[in-house]
């Protein structure tokens, strides 16, 4: 980690709990897992700090700064044992701890957060005396530093806790997942956390905001495949979004499509679906704009978000869930990093940059060829 700046400073955690709630917004809220974890050595934190002592335990706790100017970054996140060594540690005198907001990503501009990496599961380690708990999220990967609401605040999203902790001592942070940034594709950013007391009070300021994402769950099952037509002809891409491999067009409107799953592209703002078709007998998936499908999206379920993952050995590429699917030509160096999506057939769905592109690839490989942090 390096600290761009690190300014505690106090405010007033009902600046946060402003306006009405957009449509379709949800809070993140985690189950609670109780660990006998100790605290993690001093020695092996990439960064520790103290918050505030001597303060009421009604005030907010300001981890960095509050200021979308300056982040936080760990260069080489790839290198870390992500479920031992949490990437930050706060340390508290008796706080009782109601949520937390976290502004992940660079907000110093758009074009500066799609360049950095940004932190897609986190897991919140919270210590009270002999007690320790888990809280694991999904964040939700989107540049918006205008919306208001009790969920969302100038780029902060809030890790709801199931019910407040009192007498919190120390906090772990752990980034067990992440997104690849378009330039700086290691460099994992967070802009801002804070930590908030239970029983703020929320205003009835009412702004008009964006369209809401609403953050699909900590974990969730594929449904059934969708038979369906075309809207228009098919153009593919290996991802949910124009960041993605481009793996061309196919057909025309009205003939019939298969549809497996559906992903939000934050950057554009709009649904992609993941969908299934044979070409030349052999069956591949791929995504393509929900423009182009005739399809419902309240009845196609949400891409599952795993976890990230290292390739153990040289693997091969897939377009779909199995050896019969067409194979991609290039296969996978051992030690590739990336992020898990979908597990099915004993294949993963496995999001990786290649080092000689700049576009991201969504492949299917071997479930036996990585090594998964879920």
């Amino acid at each position: 980690m390096k600290t761009t700046r690190t300014l505690l400073a106090l405010v007033l955690c009902a600046a946060l709990l402003l306006g009405a709630v957009p449509a379709g917004a949800a809070t993140l809220v985690s189950t609670e897992t109780v660990v006998s974890t100790q605290p993690t050595p001093e020695s092996v934190k990439p960064y520790s700090t103290n918050v505030q002592s001597g303060i009421s335990e009604t005030s907010v706790r300001n981890a960095l700064d509050d200021n979308a100017a300056t982040n936080w970054q760990h260069i080489g996140w790839s290198t870390l044992s992500h479920d031992e060594i949490p990437e930050a540690t706060f340390h508290f005198y008796g706080f009782t701890l109601g949520a937390v907001w976290i502004r992940a990503g660079s907000y110093i501009s758009e074009e500066d957060f799609w360049a950095h990496a940004r932190p897609r599961q986190v897991k919140l380690r919270v210590y009270t005396g002999s007690t320790t708990r888990d809280y694991a999220y999904l964040l939700d990967d989107v540049y918006d530093p205008y919306t208001v609401s009790s969920d969302w605040f100038y780029g902060y999203q809030k890790l709801a806790l199931p019910q407040s902790v009192s007498n919190v001592t120390q906090i772990d942070l752990f980034v067990s997942g992440w997104k690849a940034g378009d330039t700086y594709t290691h460099y994992i950013t967070i802009s801002d956390i804070l930590f908030c007391p239970p029983g703020s009070s929320s205003s009835t300021t009412t702004i008009t905001t964006p369209p809401s994402i609403t953050a699909p769950p900590w974990t969730s099952t594929a449904g059934q495949p969708i038979q369906t037509t075309l809207s228009q002809r098919l153009a593919t891409r290996s991802g949910p979004g124009t960041t993605y491999t481009e793996l061309g067009s196919y057909f025309a409107a009205g003939d019939p499509i298969t549809v497996i799953s559906r992903a939000f592209d934050s950057r554009n703002r709009i649904w992609w679906v993941q969908v299934e078709f044979k070409y030349k007998g052999t069956p591949r998936r791929a995504y393509t704009g929900v423009k182009r499908v005739n399809v419902n999206l309240e009845n196609v379920e949400l891409d599952t978000l795993t976890g990230s993952a290292r390739v153990t050995r040289s693997t091969a590429a897939w377009w779909g869930p199995g050896n019969y699917y067409t194979k991609y030509d290039s296969s996978i160096p051992s030690g590739t990093i990336g992020t898990v999506y979908n597990i099915e057939n004993g294949y993963a769905q496995f999001e990786y940059t290649p080092s000689n592109s700049t576009q991201t690839r969504r492949v299917w490989v071997s479930v036996g060829d990585l090594n998964i942090n879920y």
